[in-house]
């Protein structure tokens, strides 16, 4: 369990730590990349208002002029030298009229026709061609299409992307590390309390054995000399009622420990479960409930003989006792993908209402007057789960549309 739970928190840590790189590095990057597009969209915008061309500055304007909008870059007399674009007019039909490249030494008017057609019959009036920025600008005889080259700020995103991805790689293995190695530390409080628990039920599951033993003793005594009756009949009762407890308590402390003492061994399972189910037969009978077995044949796997044929105990008593008079259980071992599958199925009069993973809680009663009337001490089911967990299968209760509850064990 505590491995269990070692790894559960590790596997929190990281992915708590990945969710937060992630977020961190795509805003950041997205970001960015939308300021680089603004920025963009601000020059095209500035150009169409000067009919595809920068203005030509006076001399008292060798300073530049503040832009209008915030996050627009200074204009100024080196603008134009810095700032690689070229126009295309189209006209009505889509057809080039007209193209500007005296601003781009890279590009041909044979390309920029090119690129000015393709964005015409596509209809859109900004976005990304290439490394070119563009934007459409509708005009009476057609349109003024303006291509901005973006690939220095590109380069400088996808740079950017690329040194944070590493930086957040670095970052989270680093943490990763850092949980691995502090893990068993943080969790240490945990551990001590658990072997504590563990070593207390232990320490008292043996401890209250003798006084048991002599409290037995005595009540055979006093029906020996002739001074029992129903006074001796129910402390025998309770004392059978209380070792069965004890019993329980130092099963569950086995199954818990960290090496639980268990003889693996190639099984057939299907034959265990016949020859658990066996016994039960007679007991469904006397409750007047109808036992069915549905059981595929040769269905193995390796695991511990007694601690299953405990837990198929475990799980038709249960379903035995509360199906109700009248009632049925149906059991079924089947064939699930690699691993063999038992469902143990009952009738109930009163489901459940909370939720059915309680019922594995230790000392946990659904129905606390009905348990005391069948006997129950709320482990069975807890003893059923360990057994799974000490066998790497999985157990699981549902409520049925017809009212039926289904316990189902996948190994």
């Amino acid at each position: 369990m505590i491995q269990k739970l070692q790894k559960k928190f590790i596997a929190i840590v990281i992915t708590a730590i990945a969710l937060v790189i992630l977020i961190l590095l795509g805003s950041i990057n997205v970001l960015k990349h939308s300021v680089t597009t603004r920025q963009a969209d601000e020059m095209l915008g500035y150009l169409m208002d000067n009919g595809g061309r920068f203005p030509a500055f006076s001399p008292d304007d060798r300073y530049g002029r503040k832009p209008d909008k915030p996050g627009m870059p200074d204009i100024n007399p080196d603008t134009g030298f810095r700032t690689r674009f070229f126009v295309v007019w189209v006209d009505e039909q889509g057809r080039a009229a007209r193209v500007d490249t005296g601003h781009i030494a890279s590009i041909s008017s044979e390309e920029a026709v090119s690129y000015g057609e393709q964005i015409a019959q596509t209809g859109k009036s900004s976005g990304y061609l290439d490394s070119y920025r563009y934007g459409r600008f509708q005009s009476q005889t057609g349109a003024m299409l303006i291509f901005l080259d973006c690939s220095t700020e590109l380069y400088s995103d996808k740079v950017f992307l690329l040194l944070s991805c590493g930086i957040g790689a670095a970052t989270f293995l680093l943490v990763s590390l850092v949980a691995v190695l502090y893990s068993r530390r943080i969790i240490h409080p945990v551990q001590v309390a658990t072997e504590k628990q563990s070593q207390f039920l232990a320490d008292a599951s043996h401890e209250l054995k003798t006084p048991l033993a002599v409290i037995s003793a005595s009540n055979d005594v006093l029906e020996l000399t002739g001074s029992g009756g129903k006074w001796t009949a129910n402390i025998r009762n309770q004392v059978t009622r209380m070792d069965g407890l004890l019993k329980s308590m130092l099963e569950l402390t086995r199954l818990d420990s960290a090496n639980p003492r268990l003889q693996m061994e190639p099984l057939d399972l299907s034959a265990l479960v016949l020859e658990a189910a066996e016994p039960f037969s007679v007991l469904a009978q006397a409750n007047h409930v109808s036992l069915t077995l549905d059981i595929a044949p040769s269905l193995g796997l390796t695991g511990d003989r007694q601690a299953l044929q405990h837990l198929i105990s475990i799980l038709l008593d249960n379903a035995v006792k509360y199906a109700g008079p009248e009632g049925a259980v149906q059991v079924r071992l089947f064939l699930r993908g690699k691993g063999p599958c038992l469902s143990v199925e009952n009738t109930c009069t009163e489901p459940p209402a909370e939720d059915l993973n309680r019922l594995f809680d230790r000392f946990y009663r659904s129905d606390t007057s009905r348990s005391r009337e069948t006997g129950g001490y709320g482990l069975g089911l807890s003893i059923a789960k360990s057994i799974c967990q000490a066998h790497k299968a999985g157990i699981s209760a549902s409520t049925l549309q017809n009212g039926n509850i289904c316990f189902e064990v996948c190994f």
